[in-house]
């Protein structure tokens, strides 16, 4: 019976492997970014989670990044951008049907 050589936590562990495994994360974080179609906080995250999940970074490292005061910024101004700003002014032309639940 043949045996492998590596299994695989061996070569998922190795270093070429995990500089290709950041590479096509990279490149394809740019590429989502750049097509616009999914928000861009879920390819954020994603992206984390698949460094995260293939062992390339560990989980302290996936969550440093949200205890940075620029990181914490960036999010409040996804979310003041995606509210439309005749909420905020109280537009009244503005439909109170057309407004959006949150």
């Amino acid at each position: 019976m043949l045996t492998p050589l590596f299994s695989f936590g061996d070569w998922i562990a190795s270093p070429n492997v995990q500089i290709g495994i950041v590479i096509v994360t990279f490149v394809a974080t740019i590429v989502a970014f750049i097509i616009g179609k999914i928000r861009s906080d879920i390819i954020a995250l994603c992206s984390t989670a698949v460094l995260l999940t293939t062992g390339v970074i560990d989980a302290k490292a996936a969550l440093a990044g949200f205890s940075n005061s620029a990181v914490v910024m960036m999010i409040g101004l996804f979310e003041t951008s995606v509210r439309p700003s005749c909420i905020v002014f109280h537009d009244p032309l503005w439909p109170v049907s057309q407004i959006p639940p949150w």
